[in-house]
């Protein structure tokens, strides 16, 4: 019966486990590396990340974003810092005054938060929960023109795939474009916001393989109630 089922299977000790039963070192690079992350083919909710806690840089099939439109309805992709915040304007002066707040007690923490509904909330609880947020601070693709001179669309990505070294903190991501290989490695710097990329294609030479870089602005979309 479902909920009811339990059964006893013994299991070997890995050898992380024994090492530790023993006294001796944890081999901690062994450990993560055998968690390392594979992805052949094109998945719109299988997009990485690579970063350093304070910065991240997630990406599509192509280790870069260059396609990001594949995934907006997924795992949109994009640029996060923990210094890239944006606001709209508050013309009418919104604030947390008029609010009363609840205090939960987890543990030996005090949790304060105004008491306000997020299903339906007021102008002033509906901005004041929005803003502010982070921004996104761009996007860094690639645009690849096939040998007829149109541009390459995410369904013409083959024999591809994605490794990401968890440990080392690299993500490999290899395709072909018309039987041409394109390889990309791509890594976030550990101490700065920084992102570095090597390609390697024929298709640079050939001048069918170019970086695009799109920045961002801040821009608020409405909705027409009748548009639903």
């Amino acid at each position: 019966m479902p909920g009811k089922c339990q059964a006893d299977v013994p299991v070997a000790p890995d050898s992380e486990t024994t090492q530790q039963s023993t006294g001796s070192a944890i081999d901690r690079e062994a450990l993560v590396n055998r968690h390392n992350i594979v992805i052949r083919g094109i998945d719109p909710t299988g997009a990485l990340a690579v970063g350093n806690g304070e910065f991240a840089f997630n990406v599509d099939v192509t280790g870069l974003q260059s396609f990001p439109e594949f995934y907006e309805k997924t795992m949109p992709i994009g640029i996060l810092s923990d210094w890239g915040w944006h606001s709209f304007p508050n013309p009418n002066g919104y604030s947390l005054d008029k609010f009363k707040f609840t205090s939960v007690k987890k543990h030996d923490r005090e949790f304060v938060y105004p008491n306000a509904s997020t299903s339906n909330p007021p102008p002033d609880a509906a901005y004041l929960r929005a803003n502010p947020h982070r921004f996104g601070l761009g996007r860094i693709g690639l645009e690849m023109t096939k040998t007829d001179g149109s541009k390459v669309a995410i369904e013409d990505l083959k024999n591809t795939e994605q490794k990401l070294d968890l440990w080392g903190g690299i993500l490999s991501s290899s395709f072909e474009i018309e039987g041409v290989p394109v390889h990309v490695l791509t890594a976030v710097h550990p101490q700065h916001d920084e992102v570095g990329v090597r390609i390697e294609s024929a298709l640079i030479t050939s001048g069918r393989l170019k970086i695009r870089v799109a920045l961002r602005c801040a821009r608020k979309v409405v909705r027409r109630r009748d548009a639903h």
